[in-house]
């Protein structure tokens, strides 16, 4: 049987029928329906056929199978797969990953980067719409930053994109890693652009040679582009001396 959406917010908000707890230091515990959350992820559907007892720390849920880099002694790491797993639970009875605490903040560690994580935990738990849905949010929230801060501070999110530590820290791998890898890129090319149509020469060089894994990429993809165009015009000449 189907439940509405305004059944399933109602479930969400009130912790009616609930039959478990996830908790989260510092805050309420996340009361939730294990046969609901079990419909929606095989990952799920285990935990709570694997794990006895009614209560447990949201960590729990990828330190089971080491999953996502748990470090136990990264406290940051830690709030933010804590924030990440939220967005699953939610997304589960809700059908969205907002969250108006990072979708309303100006800095870029706060409101882009954590949906990375959301994303990969997505795909971790098999759930299809959320992994577009945070692909989609990830893109809209980087772009929007770009647009809106100030040079420098663009400049400070693309290198941290192009960083191994950022990959190391975060453990960014697979789909999660194409799509960190394609947006930065596409973000760092627009950024290139705007520089060159303003004239602003200095700061140009200074973006390329700060981050040249991506400026190395735009050079080969510069090349690349200037070949197939040579070898099209070649093409096309000797076709027209065919025909003559």
């Amino acid at each position: 049987m189907m439940f509405s959406r305004d059944y399933l917010f109602e479930l969400f908000t009130t912790h009616k029928f609930s039959d478990f707890c996830f908790t989260r230091p510092g805050e309420r515990g996340l009361e939730v329906h294990k046969v609901l959350l079990s419909a929606r992820s095989p990952i799920f559907k285990w935990y709570f056929e694997t794990h006895k007892g009614k209560k447990a720390d949201l960590l729990d849920l990828v330190a089971c199978e080491g999953i996502m880099g748990y470090d136990s002694d990264d406290e940051a790491n830690n709030t933010a797969l804590r924030d990440s797993l939220f967005d699953i639970i939610a997304f589960c009875y809700l059908e969205n990953c907002s969250d108006c605490r990072r979708d309303t903040n100006i800095h870029f560690n706060i409101r882009v980067i954590p949906l990375l994580l959301t994303h990969a935990l997505a795909d971790r738990f098999e759930i299809p719409d959320l992994v577009a849905g945070a692909e989609k949010k990830f893109r809209d929230a980087f772009a929007w930053f770009c647009t809106n801060a100030v040079d420098e501070h663009v400049e400070s999110a693309l290198k941290i994109c192009f960083s191994p530590d950022l990959l190391k820290k975060r453990h960014i791998q697979g789909r999660t890693l194409e799509l960190l890898r394609d947006t930065a890129m596409w973000m760092f090319e627009q950024q290139v652009e705007n520089y060159k149509r303003a004239g602003q020469r200095e700061k140009l060089m200074a973006l390329m040679a700060g981050i040249p894994q991506a400026s190395a990429k735009l050079g080969r993809q510069l090349v690349d582009a200037d070949q197939a165009g040579t070898k099209g015009e070649a093409e096309g000449s000797v076709k027209q001396g065919t025909r003559e």
